[in-house]
């Protein structure tokens, strides 16, 4: 079986050739979207979740659209459950990306890895100053370089990525949505909203 990472890149590749459903990104519109991925999601807790946010942060409604809160399951366990299920998963979250629809992650550690191997997050250091990613030491996620072996397995170079996240372990909202699962927050690369991005993650500072 296929790693989950060559799978993200291949369809990720697929999609920036050919397009997602024959539309480009300069034909969805720009709503801002923050996706919840991780095994097990409390979907009642992202609808509330999502309230909150947005009574915070009101510029999340970008002409008259409101902002999406939503959810996928993905790991391991799903992929060995049923492996059709896991990657549709993959070919939306990749859809998503590919066309900019998609703005924020926030996720456990299992599925932000995968999509790290990919370089689908923003590095912190174009987010915060250096004296801010001081202050936030002991909460920036990093991961591990990885290359496939001939046996399908990922083996760590010895490198690892740049600062890509925070951890929001332990925040009351994110346990709510997450339980006791290890939780980062990460803005995707390519976000057609950098700024309204920035302000989200800010909150958990």
């Amino acid at each position: 079986m296929k790693s989950k990472l060559f799978t993200i890149r291949a369809v990720l590749f697929i999609f920036l050739v050919f397009g997602f459903f024959g539309c480009s990104s300069n034909e969805k519109d720009n709503q801002f979207q923050i996706i919840f991925i991780a095994a097990q999601v409390n979907e009642g807790a992202v609808s509330e979740y999502g309230t909150f946010l947005l009574e915070k942060i009101p510029e999340l409604t970008i002409e008259g659209k409101v902002p999406l809160f939503s959810h996928m399951i993905m790991g391991g366990a799903l992929q060995q459950i049923d492996p059709m299920m896991a990657m549709g998963t993959t070919v939306r979250l990749t859809g998503l990306m590919a066309t900019g629809e998609l703005d924020m992650v926030i996720g456990n550690m299992e599925s932000a890895s995968y999509m790290a191997q990919a370089e689908s997050f923003m590095f912190l250091s174009d987010i915060f100053t250096n004296d801010e990613l001081r202050a936030l030491e002991d909460r920036l996620i990093f991961f591990d370089i990885t290359n496939v072996n001939e046996n399908n397995v990922h083996v760590p170079t010895g490198e690892r990525t740049p600062a890509l996240g925070i951890s929001i372990t332990g925040n009351e909202r994110i346990s709510a949505i997450f339980g006791s699962q290890e939780i980062g927050v990460f803005i995707i690369t390519n976000t057609k909203n950098p700024e309204l991005a920035k302000s989200v993650m800010r909150t958990f500072i």
